[in-house]
């Protein structure tokens, strides 16, 4: 037993890998495995096969390309919206805050890790965060297609039906 706090019990409860924010090892080694499964088998398979991005399907140079792009363009627009933001990356050193906007961006299509307390995200990352979550969870239209767009308009939804579902103070219990 003792005095010395471990687990979740040093940072709260539902913290993710709170603890490891400025860790590179951790932060790096978890985000080379959600890209490496992230890819599929069949992406690795031609990798492994053709070994050169020129050989590579059609399919295979889509599904890097673009993870890329997301990867890199998502850490770009959560950095310069949560940069000077105290309650996120904002007191870390620069190259921390590259490295936790990295980490965010990569977890938010696949793995749901946090590195820092989300509800302290401004509102604009919030709904940038709804349109860079690809995952498919809750965003598919009508014809079972992923639409980000129909994610955003179902939070606002949500958010809406809890501000008229909160008890009134006024009216006693």
């Amino acid at each position: 037993m003792g005095t010395r706090k471990e687990g979740l019990g040093e940072v709260g409860g539902g913290a993710s890998l709170c603890r490891y924010a400025t860790d590179p090892v951790v932060n790096f080694t978890i985000m080379a495995l959600i890209n490496i499964g992230g890819l599929g088998f069949a992406v690795w398979g031609d990798i492994r096969h053709h070994r050169r991005f020129s050989r590579l399907s059609v399919y295979s140079r889509l599904v890097v390309i673009i993870t890329t792009v997301l990867i890199f363009g998502g850490a770009g627009v959560f950095a310069a919206l949560e940069w000077n933001n105290p309650n996120t990356i904002g007191d870390l050193t620069v190259p921390q805050k590259l490295m936790a906007a990295l980490f965010q961006s990569v977890t938010l299509r696949t793995a749901g890790f946090a590195t820092f307390d989300q509800n302290a995200l401004s509102d604009v990352s919030k709904a940038a965060s709804d349109l860079l979550m690809l995952d498919g969870r809750r965003c598919q239209d009508r014809n079972g297609r992923c639409d980000p767009a129909v994610r955003v308009v179902d939070r606002a939804r949500q958010d809406e039906r809890a501000c008229h579902e909160a008890p009134d103070p006024a009216a006693g219990s």
